[in-house]
């Protein structure tokens, strides 16, 4: 008897006798053996459970590091000498409650997880997801994006008593060396590997002098030190020094003449032949300018500083670790040199938190620079015979890692077969160092291995002679992370933006050849300066698709066009490409930072490169939209950017920015009755207090909102407008110095501080700006200008004083907020159409979609002949993804509505009532996931080459992330020292609700252990834990029922719960789950969606929730069988990588979205009146009679009033009437191995229990 979950199975065994041994294999008898139950006794087991008659209830599978079974996959289970054969499920329909992370007090990042195999031989293997049981494998492995650098010399050392010459180790002039004849160590350290170096490589020059020595005499040791008081890790590395006056190279065997030997042994993984392995943690990292230092205390500026590789803060420092502080004059070795500042070498005394530590040495400045060393290299001679000379070089290798943006990881849309025939697709994949992207070729198979396809490095080493010389990419040109984009009818070729030779911005397409493609990891690439690796040709070439020899490079040709065209104000070296649209290739002339304000829209035909018009998002020029007006260039790098409103809030008032906004008009009269008031109060009814006559002659657009309905309600603006005069034009309320009349640009003519770029047109949109000039502030300042009655002007003259009569009709946009019309009310309350006299106009785009985020949102296209803005509903709003239609050539999706069918891009200018199908987030027990507050929405619909009956289903990523991507913060929270480690803390995500939704804990990229309970303290418990004090008294002595501790060292304390950051930074959160936080989710989109019965959890990417940084997201594979999406952080604390996941089959069955699914039919016994089932889960595999339903270590039961269930220890409890038989309906989470038994009660008491069963409900 065996039942499967998608990650466990259990099996009765009758009749056995005596020990049983249990196996586990998968795929056949004769497959490869499984970790968790390998010739392994049952009873061993901490969750075998034995029957009073004998019976075995045996689990094998746990979801723990690479203990957890694979998803639909067949196994092999032999025990007691039967061996039986089963199929695990697939990940279950509906069941989508919070999970907390699998978690293990040794690995570097508290998760549990599979074990990475980082040898190049491993590059296919599989690794299980220990929530879902998902296959991954690592796309960009060991040797594929590497590198090799030096000889270098060591950067500074410390020690060295009782050496001669100690400074000449580590001398540029490999002459001058230091003797020593004596035990006594020295440490040498190294800078700036930081998280991408692996390997490193001692180069020896010198020798040793003495009579009849050995070689113990002649030794010299090298090791790793990462804890100065606990010295060397690992088994130190030996050096036979040669006998011998000279100071030359000391041989080793190797052709680096390195110790280790093996360097640099990526086929050992990280540090092969140091005995140890480094975490990326580990990795010295230079804080910028921007600490305060105060008597040896060094403090991160508040807010912590941030630079163009994020934020900083010290890495993990032990006493005795130490750091280069520049101008620390009283620190050791005074005079070294970094970044072109002198320093000097201080010595940790205490690490306090990420952002303070404390320093032997009083060092006092406010404006210090630091360079941290968590680990040196010790050398010492072995004993105190001869006297060694020696001078030391390293030479470090590594594998860049990945990095996560908001382009992230793309395929190519058509196949590409390999040199063999199979089809596939080229995938790229972001690098840590940000300005490089490797190729994979990913089959349409992902049981295939997929093959290295390339890597675009800088230029040198492969220019298309084929191209002119101006044509051809600039030489060392940085090939840009992205976007690239693609030709849908050509798989080989990809396209970027790029810099030419003749220093023109040119669109470039590389062109791929397949017979280059290896699953044999390329030779290492050369980094930095000073490499000793060459770069591989990977045999692709490129050509300038706008070539500056044929006058088509951006630049010339929109001079050419526009030769009026001010570069003064739009500089036009800042060009950047954002994908293609059919065979149009789409641009942005960025004269702000992106996202930050205005830009123009640049578009090129991709076959003739001619570029065909060019749009300004701040007054619509060459738009067929009024609507486009006074947006930010939003989502850039898409293949159909999208916009929002002016002002962005990052960029207000900067003075580097051009045109930001926000873009007022004060109102100065309201026409009453045909004359001019100065009241330009306007109520929320059209009641006869001021003139609402339209213009006649509107256009069908501006037409649809004035049509009245059959039964208008009492109080309504529909058909409604207002004439309004203004002083003037609209103006820039936070010009930049170079809005200025001699730059074309004039000063706004009723207020001197502003700038007058544009004039008011027919089509535009504004809103009451309640942050000036108006005695109402319903909102708070992030909503002011989303959240208000749109006007949209209908008609503009010139009074005969010069002043702007504007005619406007109210209420304008029938989709504000909802999707109804003609009757609906579309607003939230009656004050966001109500306006105090001397309100303020701010300027707002679009004509659709107005309540969220920063207002208005569209997406840009060319397909009518012209440059098109297609401003759409509401329902439309948010992330969207555009894919293939299942009977049609687009589909899109909103995280409000699917439309499985469109034909073009343009459908989504229809008007409401919106045709399409709602859709849902993730719903359990009643709790909604907050998608759009705390949680995000990435969704993906990139599977355009699946078959009709995949495309019935999309993918979305939830990570607890703010929506906002310049914000790292889900919210304030507070964080009070109780003792020690231990800290009491806010809950974020609502009102804790423990047994629906469980707590979730994170700290930087580590996840915290729930180990809540009666009798926990955590005092006692390991570090990165938290606690819920369900009753007084628990978790930490004086405790009161419903505060919540979490025990983790060397907090930094903000007030924020920090997600995003430093992963080693310690700042703790705790988060009420809710249902798919920091899930991939899989779901059926040709339906309606009403309560998430039609969607399934399929992975977490193998990181917990709060540990993902902005932008993390899955994109699927074109062919719909896999996706590919970031780890996020160092896996295994080495490397950042992309996975690429599995899909196993969705099936065609509603889930569940609340407990239940498993009943119990209980039989009367003897003198006993009431029954309960106690029951639980056991993923870990550490216990099965504990019968605990959550994280807290407390029994389970079932109650008649308490709900969804009850703790054993509460009070109150009311067990099931059953003194003649019942069936008791188990509150279980669906789809979860639920470990049960029947108690029976009397007066409260429990008279009789049963023997535990297991089942999957």
């Amino acid at each position: 008897d065996i039942e499967a979950t998608a990650t466990q199975a259990r099996l009765y065994v009758r009749g056995a006798d005596g020990e049983c041994t249990v196996n586990l294999r998968e795929g056949s008898e004769a497959g490869p053996d499984h970790p968790d139950a390998t010739n392994s006794p049952d009873t061993s087991r901490p969750d075998t459970i034995i029957w009073q008659d004998g019976t075995r209830v045996i689990t094998v599978g746990h979801e723990r590091g690479n203990l957890v079974l694979y998803a639909d996959t067949d196994y092999f289970v032999s025990a007691c000498g039967t061996t039986r054969q089963f199929r695990t499920a697939l990940p279950t329909m509906g069941s989508t409650q919070a999970r907390p992370y699998p978690w293990s007090a040794t690995s570097y990042d508290r998760h549990d997880n599979p074990t990475i195999d980082w040898s190049p031989s491993a590059f296919d293997k599989t690794y299980p997801d220990p929530v879902t049981g998902i296959r991954y494998k690592v796309l960009n492995r060991t040797g594929e994006w590497s590198f090799q650098g030096g000889p270098n010399r060591f950067w500074t050392r410390s020690g060295g008593v009782g050496w001669t010459n100690p400074a000449n180790l580590i001398a540029t002039d490999a002459a001058l060396v230091a003797s020593v004849g004596t035990t006594n160590p020295i440490d040498v350290y190294v800078p700036g590997l930081e998280r991408a170096g692996e390997q490193l490589g001692i180069i020896t020059y010198g020798g040793i002098t003495g009579t009849n020595l050995t070689n113990q005499d002649r030794e010299i040791n090298y090791c790793i030190v990462t804890d100065p008081a606990a010295g060397c890790v690992g088994t130190p590395v030996k050096l036979l020094l040669p006998v011998r006056p000279t100071n030359g190279i000391v041989t080793t065997g190797n052709s680096d003449n390195t110790v280790p030997t093996n360097f640099p042994a990526y086929s050992s993984g990280p540090y092969g032949g140091w005995n140890t392995s480094l975490r990326a943690n580990q990795h010295s990292y230079y804080i910028v300018p921007g600490l305060n230092a105060a008597a040896g205390m060094l403090t991160v500026n508040s807010p912590a500083l941030t630079s163009a590789n994020g934020p900083r803060y010290f890495v993990p420092l032990k006493p005795g670790h130490r750091v280069w502080v520049k101008d620390a004059t009283n620190c050791e070795n005074f005079g070294v040199t970094f970044v072109g500042t002198s320093g000097g070498l201080c010595t940790v005394e205490t690490y306090f938190s990420a952002a303070r530590l404390k320093l032997v040495q009083s060092i006092t400045n406010a404006t210090q620079e630091v360079l941290t060393f968590p680990y040196s290299i010790r050398v010492w001679k072995t004993n105190n015979v001869g006297v060694a000379r020696l001078n030391l070089k390293y030479k470090w290798a590594g594998n860049f890692g990945s990095n996560v943006f908001a382009e992230s990881a793309s395929c190519h849309p058509a196949s590409m077969p390999d040199a063999n025939g199979n089809s596939g697709r080229l995938c790229n994949i972001p690098t840590e160092t940000s300005t490089q992207r490797i190729w994979i070729w990913v089959p349409d198979d992902p049981n295939m291995p997929a093959l290295w396809a390339g890597m675009l490095l800088n230029t040198n080493s492969v220019d298309n002679p084929g191209n002119p010389a101006g044509d051809r990419l600039f030489v060392n040109y940085q090939i840009p992370s992205g976007p690239f984009s693609f030709d849908n009818n050509d798989g080989t070729s990809v396209y970027f933006g790029g810099l030419a030779n003749s220093a023109k911005p040119s669109l470039f397409r590389v062109r791929f050849n397949a017979s280059q493609f290896t699953a044999v990891p390329r030779p290492a690439y050369r980094a930095n300066s000073g490499g000793s690796i060459g770069y591989y040709n990977e045999g692709y070439t490129f050509t300038n698709m706008t070539p500056t020899s044929g006058g088509k490079d951006i630049a010339t040709q929109v001079l050419a066009k526009y030769p009026g065209w001010n570069q003064t104000l739009y500089p036009l070296n800042n060009i950047e490409f954002n994908g293609i649209v059919d065979q149009n290739a789409y641009f942005t002339i960025q004269y702000n930072a992106k996202d930050i304000g205005p830009c123009f829209m640049v578009t090129v035909n991709l076959t003739t490169g001619t570029l065909l018009d060019v749009a300004h998002s701040l007054d619509s020029s060459e738009s067929s939209t009024p609507g486009f007006r006074y947006s930010t260039c939003h989502n850039i790098g898409g293949n159909y950017p999208s916009f929002n409103a002016l002002p962005r809030a990052s960029a207000t008032g900067n003075p580097a920015y051009s045109f930001t906004g926000p873009f007022r008009a004060k109102a100065d009269a309201v026409m009453r009755s045909g004359v001019w008031s100065s009241n330009t109060a306007l109520p929320f009814s059209a009641n006869g207090s001021y003139d609402s006559q339209c213009p006649t002659g509107l256009t069908d657009e501006q037409r649809d909102n004035l049509q009245i309905p059959a039964n208008p309600p009492p109080s309504t603006l529909y058909g409604s407008c207002v004439t309004l005069r203004f002083p003037g034009h609209p103006c820039n309320a936070t010009p930049s110095p170079r809005e200025t009349p001699a730059n074309g640009v004039p000063v706004c003519t009723w207020n001197s501080a502003y700038t007058q770029p544009t004039t008011w047109k027919v089509g535009d949109r504004f809103i009451d700006d309640y942050s000036v000039g108006s005695t109402v502030n319903l909102f708070p300042a992030s909503a002011q200008q989303r959240s208000s009655e749109y006007f949209r002007v209908l008609a503009v003259s010139t009074e005969p004083d010069g002043k702007i009569k504007i005619v406007a009709q109210r209420d304008s946009v029938w989709d504000y907020c909802c999707s109804a019309r003609k009757g609906g009310r579309c607003v939230i309350g009656d004050l966001q159409v109500s306006h105090a006299t001397g309100w303020f106009a701010q300027m707002a785009p679009g004509t659709r979609n107005s309540c969220i985020g920063d207002g208005g949102f569209a997406v840009w296209n060319r397909q009518t002949g012209s440059a098109t803005y297609f401003p759409v509903s509401y329902s439309f709003g948010g992330h969207f993804a555009i894919g293939k239609g299942i009977d049609s050539p687009l589909s899109f999706l909103s995280g409000q509505i699917s439309i499985p069918n469109i034909n073009s891009i343009g459908d989504l200018a229809q008007k409401a009532p919106v045709s399409g199908l709602p859709t849902r987030g993730p719903v359990f027990a009643g709790v909604a996931s907050p998608i759009g507050s705390t949680t995000q929405q990435y969704l993906s619909r990139n599977h355009i080459a699946a078959p009709r009956s995949e495309q019935r289903w999309s993918m979305d990523s939830n990570a607890l992330l703010p929506s906002d991507g310049n914000n790292t913060s889900l919210g304030l929270r507070t964080i009070t020292n109780i003792s020690g480690s231990v800290w009491r803390i806010d809950v974020l995500g609502g009102a804790v609700n423990y047994k629906v939704q469980p707590l979730l804990g994170w700290s930087g990229g580590k996840v915290l252990k729930d180990v809540s309970g009666v009798s926990s303290q955590l005092a006692s418990a390991e570090d990165y834990t938290l606690c819920y004090a369900l009753r007084a008294g628990e978790c930490v002595a004086g405790s009161t029922a419903g505060q919540t501790f979490v025990k983790v060292p060397y907090v930094y304390q903000t007030g924020t719960c920090e997600v995003s950051k430093a992963f080693w930074a310690e700042m703790p959160c705790v988060f009420s789950g809710t249902p798919g936080a920091g899930t991939i989710r899989q779901f059926f989109t040709d339906r309606a969606e009403v309560d998430s019965r039609n969607q399934r959890i399929v992975s977490t990417a193998l990181s917990a929730p709060g540990t993902v940084p902005h932008y993390w997201q899955a994109r699927l594979h074109p062919s719909g069988r896999s996706f590919i999406v970031p780890s996020s952080k160092p896996l295994d604390g080495v490397r950042s990588a992309y996975l690429l996941g599995i899909l196993p089959p969705i099936k065609e069955t509603s889930g569940r979205t609340t407990f239940g699914g498993l009943s119990v039919r209980v039989p009367a016994s003897p003198g006993a009146t009431h029954a309960r089932i106690k029951f639980g889960y056991n993923p870990s595999g550490t216990s099965a009679v504990a019968l605990k339903c959550t994280e807290r270590n407390e029994a389970c039961i079932t109650d008649t009033v308490i709900a969804p269930f009850a703790f054993a220890g509460d009070s109150g409890l009311s067990p099931t009437p059953c003194s003649s038989g019942c069936t008791i309906n188990v509150p279980a989470v669906p789809g979860r191995l639920t470990y049960w038994k029947i108690e029976w009660l009397e007066g409260g008491s429990v008279v009789q229990s049963e023997d535990i069963h297991a089942s999957v409900p």
